[in-house]
């Protein structure tokens, strides 16, 4: 089994959830004394700036405990399914558009010493329902 993308490769998975697996590992302290460590993992997610003719489209959406809010297009990368196939997957979903022209605009690594994931952002320009 690998070990997530910003986990130690000595780190051993300890529980795997719906969403979150908890990973740990020992680690040797600048005093020579040891200490376990351990980090959440999740899969990685995407959004979408979808452009419409000349136009972002942008959601609308109501969550339980969120209420209404404006967003993005997005989601998870479901069972190693690569960045680019989600992002796709999503904006279909989401909105029924879909898009050849893609542009990977970032890849970050929000700065969390407790959870590890990526989060992929991507502009689908030339948008058709």
């Amino acid at each position: 089994m690998n070990t997530p993308e910003g986990i130690p490769s000595i780190a051993k998975r300890v529980f795997k959830g719906v969403l979150f697996e908890i990973w740990q590992w020992e680690q040797v302290l600048y005093d020579g004394s040891t200490k376990i460590f351990e980090r959440a993992a999740r899969p990685d997610s995407v959004a979408i700036i979808p452009v419409y003719r000349d136009t972002v489209v942008v959601e609308i959406q109501e969550q339980p405990q969120m209420g209404i809010f404006y967003s993005l297009p997005g989601g998870r990368c479901d069972d190693g399914v690569e960045p680019m196939r989600a992002a796709q997957r999503e904006l279909l979903e989401e909105t029924g558009y879909t898009s050849d022209n893609w542009k990977l605009v970032s890849k970050d690594s929000p700065p969390s010493h407790h959870v590890a994931f990526s989060y992929y952002l991507f502009v689908a320009r030339g948008c058709e329902k």
